[in-house]
């Protein structure tokens, strides 16, 4: 198994899941796995933290085969058994110490402030968001430059959390 990025999203979910306790919602880890891609990209020149494409859709950033494996649950916490594939993230790694940067930072927050945080003014999401009518489920591809500008205007902006 690979032990280096990108990693599998089956190992950052579970790292995430974790850290959690294991009382994370869906839209929890959506919102989480979309900010750790969006500061790994930016602080490691656009290389990618874990595989996955996240889509624009209506309650912010998702990556569509997560969150289909992740319906069973609605609103409640996700159950360890669902994140089978991938390496564990070395425990000396710099993938590490950002994912437990981030989890320090965003666990507690409420998911309406999460999903305020990823439909900022001007955020990928923002950018790439088109609203859908109630037949269409995905949702416009937000692509890793579109976060990787994303993460530049944090700094500039003075908003950088992790």
């Amino acid at each position: 198994m690979k032990t280096h990025p990108p990693f599998h999203m089956d190992s950052v979910a579970r790292y995430i899941c974790n850290r959690s306790r294991w009382e994370i919602s869906n839209l929890e880890l959506q919102k989480l796995m979309y900010f750790a891609q969006l500061i790994y990209l930016g602080k490691h020149n656009g290389a990618r933290l874990f595989d996955g494409q996240f889509e624009a859709r209506d309650y912010g950033p998702v990556l569509p085969e997560l969150y289909s494996r992740l319906l069973i649950f609605g609103g409640n916490a996700i159950s360890a058994d669902v994140f089978v594939a991938g390496a564990e993230i070395p425990a000396d790694s710099n993938e590490r110490r950002l994912l437990d940067t981030l989890c320090d930072t965003f666990l507690d927050v409420p998911p309406t402030d999460l999903i305020r945080i990823a439909y900022r003014e001007n955020s990928a999401w923002a950018k790439c968001y088109k609203p859908k009518d109630k037949a269409s489920v995905s949702g416009a591809v937000i692509t890793d430059a579109a976060m990787k500008e994303e993460f530049a205007n944090l700094g500039k902006n003075g908003a950088r959390h992790a």
